[in-house]
């Protein structure tokens, strides 16, 4: 069989499947089907024209180097050897070219296989998205996740990508899953939840994984043994003690994933991802608050810059501080290019600043004025933090920040309804 016959027909394979889950699975767990059977195809619609290196509007980047890896371990298990197949797969870049590797062991070189099965993957996320919204609101969202999800613009370019966004996105979506469970005390399919979320975030990404991953297990801890409503004396002492033991073991954790981890770690990554290798990046933010030789060893701003060297955690904070206007409402007007890119990336910028704003106002309504949303909030803004604090471009944050978005979305949805209801009542009593 010709090998793109072989890799569409592993993609149909992988669509039909999604689409009995999704038809069952959907019904079983009481929530629309109406979001994802209009959010799939046109995202995988995107994939096709964005990524099939046969397309007038194909864009490369870092998929085809992910490709070549996967193709080399799926060689290699057939006995030809490669120095690209002994690259470690993790800690490092997870387990997306494992996956690679076992559908070109199947059928050969793969593309569309690859972004249908991202596209699904992205699908599911939306299921547990909508589950989340119906946890927290007792609504069943439907066009309002449509228009949410259909209007960012990271979600459209690398959720039916040959990145790893879209697994990443799924173990983030687990975690406020399981937080949003907390609502209705539901302690075991919250515990389920955060743990098959832990493990897509950390077997995927697991340096960023495993900051969120620490973050969803804190929250998750602190809801059931010392908020919970049946919380007892010896779950509290329970809970106490896993908190201390995740305080203890989080250097280690992140040092286990990225081996001498420290202060210097923000800047290493920072200028890995301000190379022109790499290709999702736009824009490299101007460098400020340096100090000049003057200033070296003396004042303030010395022992500022001296305090953000001590720690990984202090570092994080100084960076994320001095990168906080770019990336919350960036790019700046007079930062903008001919590139379509810096159109992407206003829209992007836009479309969090909205999401945020709504879970604001949902955490201003008497539903949202508990300890689970609270939660949920604190997660977004630790992810937000980290992501700021490593952002080198526009490119590179509109990729990372969606995970934040992620985190964000059910509280907006939830904003949203209370905004619409506050109108309605005020409609009737004018």
């Amino acid at each position: 069989m010709p090998i793109f016959l072989s890799d569409l027909l592993l993609a149909v394979v992988l669509l039909a499947a999604f689409g009995v889950l999704f038809w069952f699975g959907s019904k079983k767990i009481g929530i629309s089907r109406l979001p994802v059977a209009l959010i799939v195809p046109p995202l995988l619609i995107a994939g096709l024209v964005l990524y099939l290196p046969a397309s007038p509007l194909h864009v490369s980047g870092d998929g085809q180097g992910y490709e070549v890896w996967g193709y080399a371990i799926s060689d290699s298990w057939v006995g030809v050897a490669s120095q690209v197949a002994d690259r470690p797969l993790w800690p490092g870049k997870g387990f997306w070219p494992l996956i690679i590797a076992l559908f070109h062991s199947i059928v050969g070189p793969v593309t569309i296989s690859l972004i249908v099965f991202n596209t699904t993957v992205f699908g599911a996320t939306v299921l547990a998205l909508q589950k989340s919204v119906l946890l927290l609101t007792g609504k069943n969202t439907r066009w309002s996740m449509v228009i949410v999800v259909l209007s960012s613009t990271p979600f459209i370019l690398f959720g039916p990508s040959l990145l790893r966004e879209s697994m990443f996105w799924l173990g983030t979506s687990g975690g406020v899953l399981a937080l949003s469970y907390l609502r209705s005390n539901k302690i075991g399919l919250a515990l389920a939840s955060v743990s098959w979320g832990s493990f897509l975030l950390l077997a995927v990404r697991p340096d960023a994984g495993v900051v969120l991953v620490y973050a969803f297990l804190g929250v998750t801890t602190v809801l059931v043994g010392l908020l919970g409503s049946t919380r007892s004396a010896l779950r509290r002492i329970i809970a106490v003690a896993i908190l201390g033991a995740l305080a203890v073991s989080a250097p280690q954790a992140l040092d286990f994933v990225r081996p001498g981890t420290g202060p210097q770690f923000i800047d290493t990554t920072m200028r890995a991802l301000s190379k022109p290798l790499v290709t999702t990046g736009t824009w490299s933010r101007p460098e400020t608050n340096t100090l000049s030789s003057d200033d070296t060893g003396t004042g303030i701003l010395a022992v500022v810059q001296d305090t953000c060297e001590k720690t990984l955690v202090v570092k994080v904070a100084c960076e994320a501080w001095r990168n906080l206007p770019y990336a919350l409402v960036g790019p700046f007007y007079w930062e903008y290019g001919p590139e379509s890119i810096w159109i992407i990336s206003g829209l992007s910028t836009l479309h969090f600043l909205i999401l945020a704003g709504l879970s604001v106002v949902y955490l201003a309504t008497r539903g949202g004025r508990n300890w689970v949303t609270a939660g949920i909030m604190g997660v977004a803004t630790v992810s937000f933090v980290m992501f700021a604090s490593m952002m080198t471009n526009y490119g590179v944050l509109i990729r990372f920040r969606a995970a934040t978005e992620i985190v964000l979305l059910p509280l907006a949805i939830a904003g949203y309804f209370a905004v619409v209801a506050k109108w309605k009542a005020v409609k009737v009593a004018s």
